[in-house]
């Protein structure tokens, strides 16, 4: 009897404690998964070097440096290409855009290709984006980007500001969400931002009389623009003297057609007429500077900074005539090499990691710390938080492609000290061999002539990497007229 009592107590025990578990593991499926928020941060255009944390001595940053001085910097970080689409399909999928069939204007993510958001929403994750860029623009939904996102917002200044590509609205439309999403669930949030980027259309037709149009091709609302110009007004005309009807990112696209050819030299153009353009740029720097630092400010008033991983980083630099060309078409170290810091609240803090990384690394390192296991066809690893730990590779390919007959095309192949450049400018028939010692010349400035072997074989370990192309199925999508006009808009097209 007595045992009898004794076992039926055992049996009550085991049965409470098989409801406890039960209503744990229910508890974890109502709260989402364990792991952090991220908020990941793309800032179109923003070369490393204009900011304070990477030893820019004009202050564009200080809000940003900051962050950075409080976080893990990783100073050389490297997109695969100096054009928003690959870099960000590298960014948002972890894989090199030339693996994945990236090879045009036209390019979208393949089907079979992972992206992040997809990853983390299937995982329990809330996932938001809000992207300058029209649905088949260089970000937009129809390129593949929209997947895994429960809400993917174009153009999100419309109807809330009167410039175009205005991140004070992304922010606004980021906390708006914030506010209205599922609180119980971690949450993906992923902003890109044109606020930086060269455009020649300034404002949306809201309003015409709200702004004054100005042929600037980097501009921002009163008082940013004059920011940093000499008696804050901007000296130069930017409109093209043989059709004004070309003006900002389409007039600096006509010099560049012509710096390619021949018909203008770099001699031709005014020093000051250059300087102008940093003042200019560096103002809108300083502007999306003040806005990043209102969502930082917007995670800790919501509560949510203490446990939200927040990445900063962007698809690729600027160039203003360093190599041969404005803009961001050359492979150079000002078109290439990105910022990118990331804090994690419980991760270390005030690091500097000198190992070069790349941006095919962020989605392995989001997934790493949502506690996912990574698929094996990545080509990025989770980047490293010291020095001396094992780096990831970083992404030694890089490329620039638009279409047939563009005026530039460029290949590039890091190795070690060693860069390899393959380009060709104007109408030029064939892509001309150059080799890089970038220790001894790290602005690429004079070709090696005494390295003929070295030269061959890289071109030949080139050439391979460029005939393997796309691992997959590739996918294109045709380019509406909204399209192309954002598109002409940006400097991409002409016609």
């Amino acid at each position: 009897m007595l045992r009898s009592i004794r076992t039926r107590r055992l049996e009550r025990r085991r049965q409470l404690g098989v409801l406890v578990c039960l209503s744990l593991a229910w508890l974890a499926c109502v709260r989402g998964p364990a792991g952090p928020s991220f908020v990941l941060l793309s800032i179109d255009t923003l070369r490393a070097d204009h900011l304070g944390a990477y030893g820019y001595a004009r202050d564009t940053s200080p809000r940003i440096d900051a962050f950075a001085a409080r976080s893990v910097r990783y100073a050389n970080a490297w997109a695969p290409a100096p054009w928003t689409l690959p870099s960000h399909a590298a960014l948002l999928t972890g894989r090199h855009p030339i693996e994945i069939g990236i090879a045009d204007l036209r390019s979208a993510i393949p089907d079979a290709v992972a992206t992040l958001a997809e990853s983390l929403r299937g995982a329990g994750y809330a996932t938001a984006a809000f992207v300058d860029s029209r649905p088949r623009g260089f970000l937009g939904g129809e390129r593949g980007f929209a997947r895994g996102f429960e809400s993917y917002v174009h153009e999100p200044d419309r109807g809330r500001a009167a410039f175009r590509d205005d991140m004070a609205a992304t922010v606004d439309a980021a906390l708006d969400w914030l506010d209205r999403r599922e609180a119980a669930r971690p949450f993906f949030l992923f902003l890109h931002t044109k606020s930086v980027h060269a455009k020649r259309v300034h404002r949306w037709a809201l309003d015409p009389s709200a702004v004054a149009e100005t042929d600037a091709p980097y501009e921002k609302p009163p008082p940013w623009r004059g920011r940093f110009l000499p008696a804050g007004r901007t000296r130069f005309a930017w409109t093209d003297p043989e059709d004004p009807a070309i003006s900002g990112a389409r007039y600096l696209d006509q010099l560049n057609r012509r710096l390619a050819s021949g018909a203008v030299a770099r001699e031709d153009l005014e020093a000051g007429r250059i300087e102008e353009l940093r003042d200019l740029y560096d103002a809108g720097i300083a502007y999306v500077d003040a806005h990043f630092q209102r969502l930082l400010d917007g995670l800790a008033e919501r509560g949510l900074a203490d446990g939200t991983v927040v990445v900063l980083t962007s698809d690729h630099g600027e160039s203003f005539l360093e190599g041969r060309l404005l803009l961001h078409v050359e492979l150079r170290p000002e078109t290439l090499r990105v910022p990118l810091i990331v804090h994690d609240p419980q991760g270390p803090r005030g690091v500097v990691v000198e190992a070069e990384v790349g941006l095919v690394d962020v989605a392995p390192t989001l997934l790493s710390k949502a506690g996912l296991t990574l698929p094996p066809d990545l080509s990025g690893r989770p980047l490293p938080t010291e020095d001396g730990g094992p780096a990831p590779s970083a992404p030694s390919l890089s490329y620039y492609r638009l279409e047939e007959g563009y005026f530039y095309e460029g290949w590039a192949l890091r190795e070690g000290p060693w860069k390899l450049l393959l380009r060709r400018f104007g109408d030029a028939p064939e892509l001309r061999a150059e080799l890089f010692d970038l220790r001894a010349d790290p602005e690429e400035r004079s070709p090696v002539e005494g390295e003929p072997e070295r030269l061959r074989a890289m071109r030949e370990r080139l050439e391979a990497r460029r005939a393997a192309g796309s691992r997959v199925a590739s996918r294109s999508i045709e380019l509406d007229r909204d399209a192309r006009e954002d598109l002409r808009a940006l400097g991409y097209v002409t016609e």
